[in-house]
């Protein structure tokens, strides 16, 4: 996935490029940036290990706010590029015995490419539906805060999501439009897990296993937007 994240971020721009210089004079409307905003939604990521497998099990799982802002290229008339910058959060909390109250914080910063589509056959009024698919790379970070003992050091890594996207976009004047949008994304983070088994031969030392887990973040996200037109 990584590599056809790449290659697709190539090819996209190069479109973009061979388009920008192929058009004719008056040909409406051109390749290249026509606008940017800002994108604030919910996201439910599935988090199947830590409801299914964890001392979080009983935890919330309310979703997360999620925010991005973002531009568009246009590549030619109903067909556009969004790339993004987003973050989102959430909070599990459980009274885990031993470490009192405890907080996980799952945090992730995603790099999103989007290619979107303009439906203009089934436009109405001011509404524009919209299809498309993306593809992100996130930076994903887990922290505990424990009420009883010392905080650990957050653990950073990184993945890739693939998603869908159905959206509907209204234009509200000349420079604003006015978006929502739903997505609905694939994808997972491995994390490593650490346990301690007794060791008889040295009982200060016990014998400690690393354990790899992959866990889930597909899940939906509907968000609303509102774009400046440039």
């Amino acid at each position: 996935m990584k590599t056809i994240f790449k290659l697709s971020l190539v090819m996209l721009f190069a479109s973009c490029l061979q388009l920008g210089y192929s058009q004719q004079e008056g040909s409406s409307p051109k390749c290249g940036f026509y606008g940017a905003g800002l994108s604030m939604g919910w996201y439910n990521p599935s988090l199947d290990y830590w409801k299914g497998d964890s001392l979080f099990m009983n935890a919330g799982y309310n979703g997360a706010i999620d925010a991005k802002a973002f531009t568009d290229i246009r590549l030619v008339k109903n067909l556009s590029v969004q790339v993004g910058i987003g973050y989102w959060q959430q909070t599990l909390q459980e009274n885990i015995k031993g470490f009192g109250d405890t907080k996980l914080i799952i945090t992730g910063y995603p790099i999103s490419v989007d290619l979107n589509y303009q439906l203009l056959p089934l436009q109405f009024s001011i509404i524009t539906p919209y299809l498309g698919l993306g593809g992100e790379f996130l930076i994903i970070q887990n922290k505990l805060r424990f009420e009883d003992v010392d905080d650990p050091d957050a653990e950073t890594g990184s993945t890739f999501l693939g998603h869908g996207i159905v959206g509907l976009d209204a234009k509200l004047s000349q420079q604003f439009i006015l978006g929502l949008e739903f997505q609905y994304r694939l994808g997972k983070y491995t994390q490593d897990f650490k346990s301690e088994e007794f060791d008889p031969a040295n009982p200060d030392n016990p014998i400690v296993t690393i354990y790899p887990e992959d866990i889930s973040l597909n899940g939906p996200r509907l968000g609303i937007l509102l774009r400046y037109l440039f």
